[in-house]
């Protein structure tokens, strides 16, 4: 099991249409594939009036955590020596904000009231007095587990819970309009809270948020985690991956998700992500930020060193472009590499910078150079003194560059982001 950050891309018609799902247990995974989508339609929501807005903000942001409160109440319940029965996990399993999670799955794989109410009986069945005729499976292993998790850490849920009413949601809608364009933001972004898979998912303007989560963690990450999920699924123009591409389209689709993952990755700082130890599937997340240095230095030196051989035809020479692009998936520099490019632009030229490039390729990449463009090429020791990764990050030879920015101004100039 892996903590899941889903959410959904949309096609140049604004139709949310594919899964996009990255893995923070290995979290290279996690923000690579932290993010491939879902279905369902986005754009400004219509039916503001379908949910309850049970927690009234002043900004457009509405948080529903009865899902968490019902969760609580029951385990309250269990703790107090209370009866408690299978048909109050059926209440809890039919709740609306169960209801409005499951209904975020693809219809063939949506946990029904029948599974959720399972899962839960599996996670209490000594407390409540189930016999447990058979040895979980997988699923209900992983989703007793979370539910374990949260039940254990209540005050820690609800105490981050009332802080980030005290403000902090509001301060998420301020980011959230800062970087991804109005025209893409709803009107109303919904959150829904309530114990599930170690998860963030996006849906159909509904942000789900587990419980166990926000134990697990803490709430300035939890920020940066929800800013970058939306701008995933609100600003990034879905459409193939560079190993889904040939030719000019593979080297474009390779620096389009350099950048925008860049700029994700980024607003999460991924490299610094840390969960509690004891959590059992998100305490095994380690990640040391020098590793995305060393593996993006030497990644983006090769690709500087390969490319100028297939940028003046690159639609001849297929075979060639499709080795060079593999080659650099599998090194882990889309991941590694966007998020190091994305950091030297705001070291270099400031965060203002990043905003103003963070939804052109283009402009991204150029950015990128000319805050490298007066770098030395030694890989500096490990632990050296602030920026010196920044200065080791390498610019694009001559020989690359002459040749790439023309190739990703003609080619996103004449197909527009949205068609990408």
């Amino acid at each position: 099991m892996r903590m899941i950050v889903q959410g959904q891309a949309r096609d140049k018609s604004g139709i949310r249409d594919k899964y996009r799902v990255r893995h923070i247990g290995r979290i290279l995974l996690l923000l690579s594939t932290l993010l491939l989508l879902t279905g369902g339609c986005g754009g400004n929501d219509d039916n503001r009036d379908e949910f309850p807005q049970v927690r009234p903000l002043p900004c457009p942001i509405v948080v529903n955590a009865s899902g968490w409160r019902d969760f609580d109440d029951l385990v309250t319940r269990i703790a107090g020596g209370r009866d408690v029965t299978r048909d109050d996990l059926v209440d809890l399993a039919e709740s609306p904000s169960f209801a409005v999670w499951s209904a975020s799955f693809p219809s063939g794989g949506a946990p029904n009231q029948t599974r959720i109410t399972n899962w839960l009986a599996k996670a209490f069945a000594d407390e409540i007095g189930i016999e447990h005729k058979h040895k979980m499976n997988s699923e209900q292993r992983d989703f007793s587990r979370s539910y374990l998790w949260s039940r254990d850490r209540r005050d820690l849920i609800n105490q981050r819970l009332h802080e980030l009413d005290d403000g902090l949601w509001c301060e998420l809608d301020k980011r959230l309009r800062r970087w991804v364009p109005a025209d893409d933001l709803p009107d109303t972004v919904r959150i829904e809270v309530l114990p599930s898979r170690p998860e963030l998912r996006y849906y159909e303007n509904h942000i789900f948020i587990d419980s166990g989560v926000i134990a697990a963690g803490n709430n300035s990450q939890l920020l940066g985690q929800l800013t970058a999920l939306a701008y995933r699924n609100l600003a990034v123009p879905v459409g193939p991956g560079p190993l889904a591409s040939s030719g000019t389209a593979a080297i474009a689709s390779l620096f389009k998700s350099l950048a925008y993952e860049g700029v994700a990755s980024w607003l999460e700082d991924i490299p610094n992500t840390i969960f509690a130890p004891e959590h059992p599937v998100l305490g095994s997340v380690q990640l040391v930020p020098e590793d995305f240095w060393d593996t993006s230095i030497r990644s983006l030196a090769s690709l500087d060193r390969h490319l100028p051989a297939v940028l003046e035809d690159p639609d001849g020479d297929t075979e060639a472009v499709a080795e060079i692009v593999e080659g650099a998936v599998s090194a882990g520099l889309i991941n590694r590499g966007g998020w190091c490019m994305a950091s030297t632009i705001v070291a270099v030229l400031g965060e203002e910078r990043l905003l103003e490039v963070a939804h052109s390729v283009p402009e991204f990449v150029a950015a990128y150079q000319e805050a490298t463009r007066n770098n030395a090429k030694p890989l500096p020791p490990r632990h050296e003194v602030p920026g010196a990764y920044q200065r080791a990050m390498p610019p694009f030879s001559p020989g690359t560059w002459d040749g790439l920015l023309p190739l990703l101004e003609e080619y996103f100039s004449r197909t527009g982001d949205l068609d990408q």
